[in-house]
């Protein structure tokens, strides 16, 4: 029978410098001891695909800790972005520092996993390799091996200058300034309705004024001059991490490579744990609240679909309950077409074959609507397609 659930609000967490970060804390209404989940955000811990998920895990019986990064909405500090390089955040340390915390909350058991959604699983990664005592298991979606590959190689102007602007309402709120955006949601609205994407003509990028992304403005302009470089991934640190692990993604998450997370724990991580990390993949794009059968106007059934919360309560159960497994193999992926799961032993599996495919045209594939196409045959002769590149106009993404 689900439990009752209690929250107690900005619970407070020295991190080893003494800066104080804040939690919601989920718990079970109940005298026993429980496993804790934490996950940590840099997006505000009260946003509701958090709280649902949080108070579902304390129903359930574990104590679910939502806590606000360093330098974001209720925690102290200064926010530092982490794509900028290792030694410009520290999440790494902050990570070990709260996950301790955590698992000496009153009713905890000791046993911590840390969990978490796009950048909470950016943190997640950060703070595995250092190996807290009391780090039982990891569960990540939505994050890449490598930064690289969060970017698909480029510089996403209209994607990268919105999240920033979605940030900066926290950050101005932080300074008092009041001539912004308040939250997420009014800056979206600014964004997109009223100011139409304004700043992603403006030229040169690198002369962008302060005031439009407040005090994230250098960060934003130091991201964009290492853009094209690799200033790390947690390709680097799977030998470290010495817990199982959960990844978790989708065939149109906008943030590929989350499949090498898995990849590389099972090639590199400590050995030990080979064979105890999990894989899952579906027909999904990047949200954890959006795990439907939809993509744009295909439908791939209702098998597709699943709620976030009870892939995280089976790994939770698995990891920290040590109850049995309901999953028949460690890599479960969704296959397209088919419209059905798949169970894997490994991936990718040995039956599978390395195919080419080459890119075709009549000279007209530089739209939506031409004739552009695939095929496993190579081209003969064929004219070339052209477009026009101009960041005056930029092309929109729809992903």
């Amino acid at each position: 029978m689900p439990y009752e659930v209690i929250i107690d609000k900005n619970v407070e967490a020295a991190m080893r410098d003494g800066t104080i970060l804040r939690a919601d804390v989920f718990r079970p209404v109940s005298d026993g001891s429980f496993p804790v989940l934490i996950s940590r955000t840099p997006y505000d811990k009260t946003r509701p695909i958090y709280k649902r998920v949080a108070k579902f895990m304390a129903t359930q019986g574990y104590i679910c800790v939502l806590q606000d990064i360093r330098g974001r909405y209720c925690s102290d500090g200064t926010f530092h972005l982490a794509r900028n390089g290792r030694e410009t955040t520290t999440d790494a340390e902050d990570g070990y520092d709260s996950v301790e915390w955590a698992a000496g909350l009153a009713g905890s058991d000791g046993k911590v996993c840390i969990w978490g959604h796009s950048y909470s699983s950016w943190s997640s990664w950060m703070a595995a390799p250092t190996k807290p005592p009391h780090l039982i298991s990891l569960f990540g979606s939505g994050m890449a091996a490598r930064i690289l590959d969060n970017t698909r190689g480029i510089l996403e102007t209209g994607r990268r200058l919105h999240w920033m602007y979605q940030q900066a309402a926290d950050a101005r709120l932080r300074e008092g300034d009041l001539s912004g955006p308040a939250n997420r949601d009014e800056a979206d609205a600014l964004w997109y309705d009223v100011e139409r994407f304004k700043w992603i003509w403006f030229l040169p990028l690198d002369e962008i004024p302060d005031h439009a992304f407040a005090s994230l403005t250098p960060q934003l302009k130091d991201y964009m001059r290492i853009q094209d470089r690799e200033t790390w991934g947690f390709d680097e640190i799977h030998p470290e991490v010495d817990v199982p692990t959960c990844s978790v993604t989708g065939w149109y998450d906008r943030i590929i490579g989350a499949i090498e997370q898995y990849e590389g724990m099972e090639e590199n991580g400590p050995e030990h744990l080979r064979g105890k990390h999990r894989l899952i993949v579906g027909p999904w794009g990047h949200g954890m609240g959006v795990l439907t059968r939809n993509q744009g106007v295909l439908d791939f059934g209702s098998e597709a679909e699943a709620l976030y919360e009870e892939l995280l309560l089976e790994w939770c159960d698995l990891t920290l309950k040590g109850l049995e497994p309901t999953a028949k193999a460690p890599v479960r992926v969704f296959i397209m077409g088919e419209n059905r799961w798949h169970d894997e032993h490994e991936w990718p599996p040995k039956r599978a074959v390395l195919t080419d495919y080459f890119l075709h045209s009549d000279g007209s594939a530089n739209t939506s609507s031409g004739d552009g196409g695939l095929s496993m045959n190579a081209p003969d002769a064929e004219p070339v397609d052209k477009y026009t590149y101009d960041p005056r106009d930029p092309v929109m993404s729809l992903m």
